[in-house]
């Protein structure tokens, strides 16, 4: 949306020197935050086909006092330097099928009591 075509329909200063901004540039609209120094905070570009909600920052938290519930098609989680999944109760994952692959080393599994492995056939190096 910062395309020299983008034509600032609204441009509103808030609290701490931010501005919130207006901008429709052909078939979309975006009403982006931005931060003292330009950049942006967060953006909600509307098209046709979809709503795009985009932030950035060097850091995001999303933090609920209940539960939290993400429901989609497909869901892709990419950390460029490692993902940790962390909880207090048990990690329960459920699918069709399930894979783990580790593409560059190890894959290890440690178990403070026992290891149980069930299934209809164990296959070992296949």
């Amino acid at each position: 949306m910062d395309t020299p075509e983008a034509e600032v329909v609204e441009s509103l200063e808030v609290v701490g020197q931010r501005r919130i901004v207006l901008r429709r540039c052909g078939d979309s609209d975006a009403l982006t935050l931005l931060e003292r120094d330009g950049k942006v905070a967060v953006s909600v570009t509307i098209t046709e086909g979809a709503v795009t909600l985009t932030i950035g920052g060097a850091d995001l938290e999303v933090a609920v006092e209940r539960n939290l519930s993400i429901r989609a098609q497909n869901i892709a989680l990419e950390g460029r330097d490692g993902v940790a999944i962390t909880t207090a109760g048990p990690l329960v994952t459920t699918g069709r099928s399930q894979q783990l692959t580790a593409t560059h080393g190890d894959v290890a599994v440690d178990a403070n009591d026992d290891v149980k492995l069930n299934g209809e056939r164990i296959r070992l190096n296949c």
